[in-house]
């Protein structure tokens, strides 16, 4: 039976557990698989985009050059004078500078195009440079892009070869020449920066280790993206040919996105399968892992529900058999809300019933009769020490020489009068005040004239609602504590004022102050909760009831220093009128 149980008990608990898990799981990775795929094409269908552009642009300024020559005979014909003259006369040299920055202004950004050159057959092989404005073949540093161009297929108007420009043994350039013929045997080549095109790659591969790179129309990699391998042994014209997506390359498989529509140069997109993968995988494997995680605890569960369901027989049958010999009931073992549950509560509900009724009405009417003893007392008390203090009062007034005595019961009366009658009613700051200032007499009689206190507030605060005798305790402990040592007349300072709807509370006396030491030690004991004083005691009742009267607030601010000094200060809302 047990058994039988325990198996129920994982299949329920596992179903509950595992079942989501892997739902949710597979539906997670499905979203997430099919989105990124979406995704990714959307990528690639934008870089394709902002490759197109820019290789737009690139062209239309090389097409530009051409126009230029085609386009205007009279620049073709002064080049061509300018470049058939062995030397040059200062008319020409004054040519040659006005032609100069056509050239350059056309080629746009210094930090895209390096140079242009321009060549026309002529006697003396001259050609012309926008860096150097005119040069021989024969000397220039740069002779290699004329032994391509004599390479030129007749039939081929363009060419795009990357090579390395050497300016000295120290400064070389790598650039994309591009080569453009026109009037059959002259020809226009720009060289374009590598970095401009390399600056593009980086922007447009955004995915993670994606590769890209940029080909001439051959097939021949030009540019690739700064984040791939060496692009050597890699067979782009087979991927330019091929229809599947896929190829695998050096042992790792790739999904392929080629473009070859572009008259001057193809590009290809390379993203490693591992990369696409990497999320979707993970979210497959933490849910296979939460999964068997979810399994050790169903058998967990399963296996501490049965043990206490097996407690739970066992307290049964003892509760029987004490029922049976009239014994007094065992304990019982937590209860499990399933069926033992209620079999367990129908058998204890039995035994139990009418004891348990019966100590619920004796408690109810032991309290009952408690708190009609409270409430008579709380009503008596009041009455009595009024009646009583009045009482004493009268007589006082009969005998001579009683007038201090008979002030200091009035004042007494008041106090006691404001501090216990209606208590659920709120006082006015002027009630407050008043009541104070009756302590402050009753002390004066006591202390004679060695304090004095002195009152700052606002006429327009009086008739603000205020909790019962906040300000008091505070005076008495400065009286009590301030006064001990004290040389000359101690100054108590009260100061209440109205702001930010609040009512903020500050005492100053020059008395004795605090120690550092002390000083710490009573701010700390009035952070803890419950705290219950040896001395300051009117200090700490009032940060007790300041902070249970106004939850959220912090209580009394405490600064003292010794020989100078202390100040008391809070802060309470507005009542509500």
């Amino acid at each position: 039976m047990l058994k039988r149980s325990l198996r129920n008990s994982f299949l329920r608990i596992a179903s509950l557990i595992c079942l989501p898990i892997l739902c949710v799981g597979t539906l997670v990775f499905y979203f997430s698989f099919t989105t990124l795929v979406k995704e990714t094409q959307n990528r690639i269908n934008a870089s394709c985009h902002l490759m197109e552009q820019s290789l737009t642009n690139v062209f239309r300024e090389v097409n530009k050059q051409k126009s230029l020559f085609e386009g205007n005979s009279i620049l073709y014909l002064t080049i061509l004078q300018l470049l058939n003259n062995e030397t040059l006369t200062y008319e020409q040299v004054q040519t040659l500078r006005t032609i100069t920055p056509i050239f350059n202004s056309t080629l746009g950004y210094d930090n895209i195009y390096h140079s242009l050159y321009v060549y026309m057959p002529n006697r003396f092989d001259n050609f012309f440079s926008s860096n150097n404005r005119r040069e021989n073949l024969k000397t220039t540093r740069d002779p290699e892009w004329y032994q391509t161009f004599l390479n030129m297929p007749e039939d081929e108007n363009i060419l795009i070869q990357r090579r390395t420009i050497r300016e000295s043994s120290l400064l070389t350039y790598d650039v994309i020449s591009i080569y453009q013929r026109f009037h059959k045997n002259n020809v226009i080549v720009i060289n374009i920066r590598s970095s401009y095109f390399e600056n593009i790659l980086t922007d447009v591969a955004e995915l993670e280790n994606m590769q890209f790179f940029l080909l001439d129309l051959k097939n021949q990699p030009l540019v690739s993206s700064l984040n791939t391998e060496d692009s050597h042994g890699i067979d782009f014209t087979s991927i330019m040919e091929q229809d599947s997506d896929t190829i695998t390359i050096r042992h790792q498989d790739y999904f392929v996105e080629a473009v070859n529509d572009n008259p001057y140069m193809n590009y290809v997109f390379l993203i490693p399968r591992r990369s696409l993968y990497a999320l979707s995988n993970k979210i497959l494997a933490t849910t296979f892992l939460t999964g068997g995680l979810g399994l050790l605890i169903s058998i967990s569960i399963a296996w501490y529900t049965n043990d206490q369901r097996r407690n739970q027989i066992f307290s049964i049958l003892s509760v029987f058999e004490a029922a049976e010999k009239q014994q007094q009931l065992p304990e019982m073992v937590p209860v499990i809300t399933d069926e033992y549950s209620l079999i367990l509560n129908n058998i204890i509900k039995t035994f139990l019933r009418n004891n348990e009724l019966n100590m619920k009405l004796t408690n109810l009417q032991y309290q009952k009769a408690s708190a009609e003893l409270v409430a008579l007392q709380c009503q008596l008390n009041p009455h009595f020490l009024f009646n009583t203090l009045q009482t004493i009062n009268f007589e006082l007034m009969q005998l001579p020489g009683s007038a201090g005595a008979v002030r200091m019961l009035a004042n007494l009366s008041h106090l006691l009068r404001y501090t216990l009658d209606s208590p659920e009613k709120l006082p006015s700051l002027q009630d407050e005040i008043l009541a104070t200032k009756e302590y402050i007499a009753l002390q004066k009689v006591r202390y004679g004239d060695t304090f004095d206190v002195l009152w700052d507030y606002e006429e327009d605060a009086l008739q603000e609602l205020v909790k019962r005798l906040l300000i008091q305790p505070i005076i008495e402990n400065s009286l009590l504590y301030g006064m001990k040592g004290k040389q000359g007349k101690m100054i108590i300072k009260i100061k209440i004022l109205k702001q930010n709807h609040a009512l903020n509370y500050t005492i100053i006396d020059n008395g004795t102050g605090m120690a550092p030491a002390r000083l710490r030690e009573i701010a700390e004991c009035l952070k803890q909760e419950n705290y219950v004083p040896h001395n300051h005691i009117g200090l700490a009742n009032t940060n007790q009831r300041i902070k249970l009267q106004y939850p959220g607030s912090p209580g009394i601010h405490l600064y003292s220093k010794e020989n100078m000094g202390t100040i008391v200060s809070w802060s309470c809302p507005l009542a509500e009128p």
